[in-house]
């Protein structure tokens, strides 16, 4: 079988979980093209048999960030048109019996114009189902006031503020006679089979639709050289993990690293810049984060699934900094577990980040609940249970030619994407 996979890199969370289950469905037998925009290098260099494509249309990652420090969305009706005509070259030259898309929005429409299916990769908190609501993120309005605002906005007022933005895709998808979507939870989550990448939704009370499925976490951890620092480390000392990854409030790291040195922890910092110097500091840009993390008390990041699963999957305790959208709602979905906590990014100061360590640091003395967490993780297979839904899906998908669909979208060209 055939598998196109397309992929938004808005964060880098998207191409890295894409890849994990790409490379899976090779390994099952599978022919993979991963079709990427800002294909990371680290990533290619591990190719591992697949077809790699850089896309050019979406949105840029420089962009998307941009976007939610203003807690906004990038998208344009123009824009999606354009991400869709090139998703057509690439189905047109490819022709695959299915696609697995990430964050790659475009595909609600071109997918059906193709009638190729297509599985949708989500994550929990975007789920249709949910009554988890939304959040107020980290915003120009509540870096001047404080988060203390967004309780002065009622749910349903906030709701309908934020599902406003479902209204660029029902612009997009009415060009093409396609009905409206309700929310943005809709938008995020419309594929024929959508994919949670997340422990399961027993877990958390959370009912889930009957095309949806939960595949459990993916974790990714890069295969990177260890600092040579490494050896430098000094023994029998608490440390602490510490990284805001690609969409992370890097502004938040002077405090967090200044509280974690006057609490006594070896700091590893890694991707983030300090413009102080102290022996108990070790910096680097890049570095295998599931080896380093499994040296350490403490994981402070952005509260991002990424990284938050792998941290859990070694029954670590997590300091999450949310600041989008995103990281608040898994902040908030995990706010149940004993070794989570979170503080907002835009109301940190030295006192809450040292009651939130000494918190989790109490946490971790009740071995139970650490061995508990990580038996959780143990009992999921999520790239097993990847290829076994893939191929289960495959079964009733009926893939006609796609050529003559393709047709029906003008000016569209289906010359062979470099």
């Amino acid at each position: 079988m055939k598998i196109v996979f397309m992929v938004e890199s808005v964060t880098m969370a998207h191409p890295t979980r894409s890849f994990e289950l790409a490379t899976s469905l090779i390994q099952a037998g599978h022919k993979v093209v991963f079709a990427a925009t800002e294909s990371p290098l680290f990533l290619k260099s591990q190719n591992h048999g697949m077809t790699w494509v850089d896309l050019h249309e979406g949105v840029a990652s420089k962009v998307f960030l941009q976007a939610l420090e203003r807690a906004a969305l990038p998208y344009t009706v123009k824009g999606l048109d354009q991400a869709m005509r090139e998703d057509l070259q690439v189905i047109h030259q490819y022709q695959p019996d299915l696609i697995v898309g990430d964050m790659r929005l475009s595909l609600q429409v071109s997918a059906r114009l193709s009638k190729v299916k297509w599985i949708n990769l989500s994550n929990l908190v975007w789920n249709p189902e949910s009554d988890l609501g939304y959040l107020m993120p980290e915003m120009p309005a509540t870096r001047i006031f404080g988060s203390g605002i967004q309780h002065l906005i009622p749910r349903r007022v906030l709701e309908k503020i934020i599902d406003a933005n479902v209204q660029v895709f029902n612009q997009f998808r009415a060009q093409y006679g396609m009905s409206a979507l309700q929310s943005l939870k809709h938008a995020y989550c419309d594929g024929d089979r959508n994919f949670y990448l997340d422990l399961p939704a027993s877990c958390f009370n959370m009912k889930v639709s009957e095309n949806h499925r939960i595949i459990g976490p993916v974790l990714y951890s890069s295969s990177t050289a260890m600092p040579e620092w490494i050896s430098e480390l000094p023994e029998n000392q608490k440390k602490a993990f510490v990284s805001m990854g690609s969409s992370g409030n890097q502004k938040s790291l002077e405090k967090i690293v200044h509280t974690l040195l006057a609490e006594g922890y070896i700091v590893l910092l890694i991707g983030g810049d300090i413009q102080w110097t102290s022996r108990r500091l070790f910096m680097s840009t890049f570095a295998p984060v599931k080896e380093l993390m499994e040296m350490c008390d403490l994981v402070v990041c952005n509260g991002g699934t990424p990284m938050t699963y792998l941290a859990l999957s070694m029954g670590k305790a997590i300091l999450g900094i949310p600041s989008n959208m995103d990281q608040h709602l898994t902040m908030k979905h995990l706010s149940s577990l004993p070794l989570v906590q979170s503080l907002r990014s835009e109301d940190l100061s030295y006192k809450k980040i040292s009651n939130s360590i000494h918190q989790l640091m109490q946490v971790t003395k009740q071995e139970e609940i650490i061995q508990e967490m990580k038996s959780e993780f143990s009992r999921w297979n999520s790239l097993k249970i990847f290829v076994r839904e893939v191929e289960s899906f495959a079964h009733i998908v009926d893939t006609p030619k796609v050529s003559s669909q393709i047709e029906t979208v003008k000016n569209t060209e289906t010359h062979p994407i470099d």
